[in-house]
């Protein structure tokens, strides 16, 4: 994508943060955040991902800012927040994952209203903390994570997941004589005894299908009792990712429960153990493709005996999921539109 000062949101590019931004993250000025008051798209309509940029005036944006332009239906994103908080009983119990859409927009958006950002790099850290997130509302999740980004993670009173043995022990050894805020939370992703599955099979599920025994990220299960115990770290909880386009809610649930299961098993009880669920709700990229809605977890999870403080949101390649991008923020390019 070439880089385009035009789709660049002015307002935001002369303040002292957007100048930062332009300089440590270079191509960031395509990233444009125009605020629309359309409605709350109905997830009713088969294959339908947005209704709302019906109304816009295309031909005006484009002239007025160069293509491509990126919109953003602001009430459907915060809409989407609400469904989840009425899930999870508080916003900080949600956390966006920044790899779905990096836009500053989005991301000051998610930050004023007290979510917490779900980041896999250094620069989705900076771009978090640049948007607002403060430390302790940062999460730390990457399959290939950096042991000192971790610990300045954790440092500032964030939540990091460590999704293997080694990265759980190297961890043990940085963190060794270091006193962390009261904030900062540890959590080990782990690989299900058994999988969740989907309720109706497509030919992609190979390929979006984690919570899985054979998992090539995370501790598995079984293996679990003896990591915690090798280590002198205290764990504050633990993590499963249940899958891409998730067609049934019960999935949450057996994972939630696996995910106690798995806690029961530690050889040191937890206080107040936080158990972290990732993934994603489907979207109907094809008609005739049905997907339960974020308000229906609330019962499912229900199900599960102990109060849950979940991350409920898309998936880990962070494209799909109710939570925002394909209903909120789609692309408009010159070609495709006029």
């Amino acid at each position: 994508m070439t880089q385009s000062g035009a789709a660049f949101d002015a307002s935001f590019a002369k303040s002292s943060r957007g100048a930062r931004l332009a300089r440590e993250t270079p191509g960031i000025a395509n990233v444009l955040g125009v605020f629309v008051s359309g409605r709350v798209v109905s997830r009713s309509m088969p294959a339908a991902l947005e209704t709302w940029s019906a109304a816009l005036p295309l031909r005006a944006l484009l002239r007025d800012f160069g293509s491509p332009v990126y919109v953003l239906a602001e009430p459907q994103l915060l809409a989407n927040v609400e469904a989840y908080v009425r899930v999870l009983g508080a916003a900080d119990r949600v956390a966006y994952p920044v790899k779905a859409n990096p836009a500053i927009a989005v991301l000051e958006i998610l930050a004023r209203a007290g979510c917490r950002a779900d980041c896999a790099s250094p620069a989705e850290l900076r771009l978090a903390q640049l948007a607002g997130f403060p430390g302790e509302r940062i999460v730390y999740n990457s399959p290939a994570a950096d042991l000192d980004t971790a610990f300045r993670v954790l440092e500032r009173g964030g939540t990091v997941v460590a999704d293997s043995a080694a990265m759980l022990r190297g961890l043990d050894a940085v963190l060794a004589g270091h006193r962390l805020p009261g904030s900062a939370r540890l959590l080990v992703r782990v690989n299900p005894r058994a999988a969740a599955g989907y309720a109706e099979e497509q030919d992609y599920q190979h390929l979006t299908a984690h919570a899985d025994p054979r998992g090539k990220f995370g501790v598995p299960a079984e293996e679990l009792p003896a990591l915690v115990a090798s280590v002198r770290l205290e764990i504050q909880g633990v993590h499963a990712h249940v899958g891409t386009q998730m067609d049934h809610v019960g999935a949450f649930a057996t994972i939630a429960r696996e995910l106690h299961a798995a806690l029961d098993s530690l050889p040191r009880a937890v206080a107040n153990p936080i158990v972290d669920l990732g993934g994603g709700l489907g979207i109907p990229f094809v008609d005739g493709h049905c997907f339960p809605s974020i308000d229906d977890l609330a019962p499912a999870l229900a199900t599960v005996d102990h109060a849950l403080a979940s991350r409920a949101g898309p998936c880990s390649c962070r494209k799909d999921g109710q939570f925002c991008p394909a209903c909120c923020f789609p692309a408009l390019h010159k070609g495709a539109c006029l």
